[in-house]
């Protein structure tokens, strides 16, 4: 679910992950076809704000900024 969710930022460029065992890279290849719903992307956003100033409310803004651009 947090691959999915990074995947579906449009802040992420790259993810690395890191595999022990053939299963956990299976998990994480399966990230690349799960599809979050915008009211799941929303739910998975506000569980992981964090409650810091700076320098999150600067990029909390931006987000906010960046969606009312492409609105």
């Amino acid at each position: 679910m947090s691959l999915a969710w990074l995947l579906a930022r449009p802040q992420t460029s790259s993810i690395l992950v890191g595999a022990r065992t053939e299963a956990q890279l299976e998990d994480n290849l399966r990230a690349l076809s799960a599809k979050l719903t915008s009211e799941d992307l929303k739910e998975l956003d506000e569980a992981s704000r964090p409650d810091w100033d700076y320098p999150w409310d600067v990029i909390r803004d931006s987000e906010t900024n960046e969606a009312k651009l492409l609105t």
